[in-house]
C-alpha cells in the first residue's frame, strides 16, 4: 500500500492530534430527506480508523442542521451509497476514533509485547527462515 498521507502537513494543534493513515477515504453526506424546517449549518468530520494490513481512515462528512427551536442535529446519509453504505461511527469504540480491531492491535503491542506507544514505530521487524516467526530488532535511538 502506498502511503498517501503520511508526509502531509500536520494540523494547527500539533503533531499528536490525529493518527497517520496510509489510505484515506472521505465519504460525503447527502443533504436530501431532512425535515423542511431544518436549516443546514455546516459539515462535521467524524473519523474511523481501522488496520487491515495498513491503517485506513474513513472520514465521514456529517451534515449539521439546526431546527426552529435552535437544537442542533447531526445527519449522515451516504451521497454515493453504492460505494459505501456504512453508518457514521457505527463501528467505533465510544470516545475514540478506533475500530475494535485496531484497538486490539494497539493493546496487544503495548500489553503483550510491552512496547511503549511512542516506540511502536521505532522497531523494525525482520523475518526469519520460518514464515510465521518474526523477531523484533530495536533500532538505535536518536
Amino acid at each position: 500500500m502506498k502511503s498517501e498521507h503520511l508526509d502531509a502537513k500536520r494540523g494547527p494543534r500539533g503533531s499528536y492530534t490525529q493518527m497517520d493513515a496510509a489510505k484515506k477515504v472521505v465519504l460525503e453526506s447527502s443533504l436530501e430527506g431532512v425535515p423542511a424546517d431544518w436549516v443546514f449549518v455546516r459539515f462535521k468530520d467524524v473519523d474511523e480508523y481501522n488496520r487491515i494490513s495498513y491503517v485506513e481512515l474513513k472520514r465521514y462528512r456529517v451534515a449539521v442542521f439546526k431546527d426552529e427551536e435552535g437544537v442542533y442535529h447531526e445527519c449522515y446519509r451516504p451521497l454515493h451509497p453504492e460505494k459505501d453504505n456504512t453508518m457514521s461511527g457505527a463501528n467505533v469504540i465510544p470516545g475514540t476514533h478506533l475500530t475494535p480491531d485496531l484497538f486490539a492491535d494497539v493493546a496487544s503491542d503495548v500489553y503483550q509485547l510491552h512496547t511503549p506507544v511512542y516506540r511502536v514505530n521505532e522497531f523494525a521487524i525482520s523475518l526469519t527462515s520460518l514464515p510465521l516467526v518474526t523477531t523484533p530488532y530495536p533500532m538505535p535511538l536518536r
